[in-house]
């Protein structure tokens, strides 16, 4: 597992780090607590681009909904609890 940062996420995705944040908050993207920081996943996020692929502007799914799965094994939205 590599942790990697907002702004790399915001980065990776062409988006800001306030929208990586939101999408955090709203159980969209994965992440975790590491003491007080929020870090993100690289191939959670990956798994998240993914899933994406065809959705329409609007389209707002949970990661549970979307079936993702990470390492073999689904991603729930308790992963992005820790």
């Amino acid at each position: 597992m590599k942790l990697i940062t907002s702004k790399q996420v915001a980065e990776k995705l062409s988006m800001s780090q306030v929208w990586v944040y939101k999408q955090a908050e709203r159980g969209q993207l994965p992440f975790y607590r590491v003491g007080d920081a929020v870090r993100f996943d690289e191939e959670e996020i990956n798994a998240y681009v993914v899933s994406r692929k065809g959705l329409k502007r609007g389209d707002h799914l949970t990661i549970e909904q979307e079936g993702v799965v990470v390492d073999g094994k689904p991603l729930t939205d308790k992963a992005c609890r820790r």
